[in-house]
């Protein structure tokens, strides 16, 4: 007579899920970290190859909420005139905002929502951020917290130029902050 014995059907070892096991999470979040790190530094040169360093660098900033120059001019007014400068903020945050007459009359500025530029183009009252209001000044700076969006810096001589100067010289910084 053969003797046969059975033998119990191997069973495979059991397989300890990984998605509990920590070394294994803290290798994988590392890998995913590495990744986006590398796509948004591809993203970032992209942009800078393509519309330039500012602009990547803007939008950098814009994205990680850092602190960014808006504005950074110097112009000039002639006597009973304004100029609207448009500033577009990226995200809300703390406008700041510095004037300083290098030459010329005092004058007033205001900040204002685009709707009003019509408004201030045909001499009527207009609504404007009292925040950032200034009347007569040659030193000026203001900072309040704004909601993103686009607003306009208006930079108004009321003079008329007969018995003061011809024209103002006014050097401009705007900067925003979270």
């Amino acid at each position: 007579m053969s003797e046969t014995t059975a033998t119990p059907p191997v069973t495979p070892p059991e397989k300890q899920s990984q998605f509990l096991d920590p070394k294994a999470n803290a290798k994988r979040l590392f890998r995913i970290v590495v990744i986006v790190a590398i796509l948004l530094g591809a993203v970032w040169l992209l942009i800078r190859f393509t519309a330039g360093e500012k602009a990547a660098n803007r939008v950098a900033a814009t994205v990680l909420q850092r602190p960014i120059e808006l504005v950074n001019t110097a112009e000039n007014l002639p006597a009973k005139s304004f100029k609207a400068m448009p500033i577009e903020l990226p995200y809300t945050g703390t406008l700041t905002i510095q004037a300083r007459i290098t030459k010329g009359n005092d004058i007033d500025i205001y900040l204002v929502a685009p709707d009003q530029i019509e408004t201030i183009k045909a001499g009527k009252q207009f609504r404007h951020s009292l925040e950032f209001f200034a009347e007569k000044t040659r030193n000026y700076r203001r900072s309040a917290r704004l909601q993103k969006g686009s607003y306009y810096l208006i930079l108004m001589d009321k003079t008329l130029g007969l018995l003061s100067q011809k024209s103002s010289d006014v050097a401009i910084k705007a900067n925003i902050e979270p």
